[in-house]
């Protein structure tokens, strides 16, 4: 073989490995190609961006200053952020058909590490993906940047493990199991308390990805005085992700959000859930009522009790009527600060004005009232009652009008005069 042809093949082979390695960094640039594919099914298929800040290559590496994963979801800032980001690969492995790419980068303070292998080089094949989490300080996330809680704290470790399949996506299959400890989530986006926090100890997700399914089977909070656990799952609906959540809490405090035991729902588009709790029906006292949600939303003008006539003990609150600033509400509970076995709201209007419509300020107040008492009441069919009886005129007085049972209430409502009534009997 003379010295030129020797030339010849050397500067081929150079040019042969330049291009299959521009052809793989192009292709199979993790954070490009298989860290995207890992964030679309949970950032809305194909809804993620993936930008790069001083990227450079070499033979058999590559570097980054910054990648950022941005959202529309998330308006105006990254939902993600990767610093110093370093990938290498062994051109060796191309002898055997594939290609194993690992890339180490920062985040918040901590490090991720990605391992992709079985990067087909012809052919078809299945890479395996592998993202580790470790020392990650979601003190340093930014925030109000997701639409769930406005700051989370805490040290975040975990792992993310699935296949990459990029024409049957339906038959891919992974686990993750993330942990963060130490932290607080502020500002969660309860329909009951938007501004409510949350310290906790342990934060524990886990479960499987099923195609475009991630399957939280465990999660688990724990905080000093309470605990959550459930399940749930994030799926794509075409036109978006959506969630689908059920957890239970049990505090053995019996202050603040979560006082007692509950449920947590969480349902809806990924980036606008609705989350919202249903506390479990617990003893009707006065006590309780004045530490619920209701108590806290509806601010009393004045409040007092007396001797009723029937016997027992009246408690009455007054409400301004936020429709009508020259009405007043008036709340009566009956007839024992430890057992609750009357409710009644009285909607006044001072003459000539009409009595009282039942409005949907007044529905929802209605049913904040009931779900303080008991989660799992049947506010349909008491508002749907309420609704058909508004009309209705008792000269006789409240004693006069019709009562219907619900469930475990015992309802009236009608038109005294110029007053509104609703009346609710708790049955045994």
């Amino acid at each position: 073989m003379t010295r030129s042809r020797k030339y010849l093949l050397y500067i081929g082979a150079v040019v042969w490995a330049i291009a299959v390695t521009g052809a793989v960094l192009f292709a199979f640039f993790p954070y490009q190609k298989a860290f995207k594919l890992v964030f679309q099914d949970i950032a809305v298929s194909g809804r993620a961006r993936i930008s790069f800040v001083g990227a450079g290559t070499g033979f058999g590496k590559a570097s980054a200053s910054k990648i950022m994963v941005a959202h529309e979801g998330v308006e105006g800032k990254p939902f993600y952020e990767m610093e110093k980001v370093e990938l290498v690969w062994n051109p060796l492995t191309l002898l055997k058909g594939s290609i194993r790419v690992s890339s180490h980068a920062f985040a918040y303070g901590g490090k991720v590490n990605i391992d992709v292998a079985g990067l087909p080089v012809f052919g078809n094949g299945t890479p395996v993906l592998n993202i580790r989490f470790a020392g990650v300080d979601l003190a340093k996330y930014p925030e109000n940047t997701l639409p769930w809680f406005k700051v989370i704290r805490g040290a975040m470790n975990g792992m993310i493990t699935k296949d990459v399949r990029f024409v049957d996506r339906g038959m891919e299959k992974g686990t993750f199991t993330l942990r963060i400890k130490d932290g607080e989530l502020r500002g969660i986006a309860f329909k009951e308390d938007p501004k409510a926090s949350l310290p906790f100890k342990e934060v524990l997700i886990e479960g499987r990805i099923k195609g475009g399914r991630w399957e939280a089977e465990n999660v688990s909070i724990k905080g000093n005085a309470y605990v959550i656990r459930g399940a749930g799952v994030i799926q794509d609906a075409g036109d978006g992700a959506e969630i689908n959540a059920r957890l239970s809490y049990e505090s053995s405090s019996q202050d603040g959000i979560l006082a007692g035991k509950g449920t947590i729902t969480i349902s809806g588009n990924l980036w606008a859930p609705e989350i919202s709790m249903a506390k479990e029906a617990g003893p009707r006292t006065v006590a309780e009522f004045e530490k619920s949600l209701f108590y806290q939303k509806y601010k009393v003008k004045s409040k007092r009790s007396a001797p009723l006539k029937s016997g027992g003990t009246g408690f009455s609150y007054i409400y301004r009527d936020e429709e009508d600033k020259g009405s007043e509400v008036e709340l009566l509970l009956s007839p024992d600060p430890q057992k609750i076995e009357s409710v009644s709201i009285l909607w006044r209007s001072r003459p000539p004005a009409q009595p009282p419509r039942f409005t949907e300020a007044k529905e929802e107040f209605l049913k904040n009232l009931l779900l303080s008492f008991d989660a799992a009441m049947d506010t349909a069919g008491v508002v749907a009652f309420v609704q058909n009886q508004q009309d209705r005129r008792y000269p006789g007085g409240e004693d006069a009008m019709t009562r219907e049972k619900i469930e475990k209430l015992t309802l009236h409502a009608g038109v005294t005069g110029q007053t509104l009534i609703v009346g609710i009997s708790f049955l045994p």
